[in-house]
């Protein structure tokens, strides 16, 4: 039987939802732009009002401190 997500360890979710660190990759904003346009033929642009992709992989001049 499966684990309700609430019940499991920081382990078991990091194992399940890793968080890799990276530098920034060109292709992101390409990447961005393909799964915006899958969601909306899935969900349809009458439902999807907007789509945003933010954070400091959103903004290619942007650096950490």
């Amino acid at each position: 039987m499966a684990k309700n997500l609430s019940k499991l360890t920081r382990n078991e979710l990091g194992y399940l939802f890793p968080i890799i660190l990276s530098e920034p990759k060109t292709e992101w904003p390409n990447l961005f732009v393909q799964e915006k346009n899958h969601l909306i033929t899935l969900l349809g642009d009458e439902i999807v009002l907007r789509i945003e992709h933010i954070g400091s992989t959103a903004v290619p001049t942007q650096h950490s401190c």
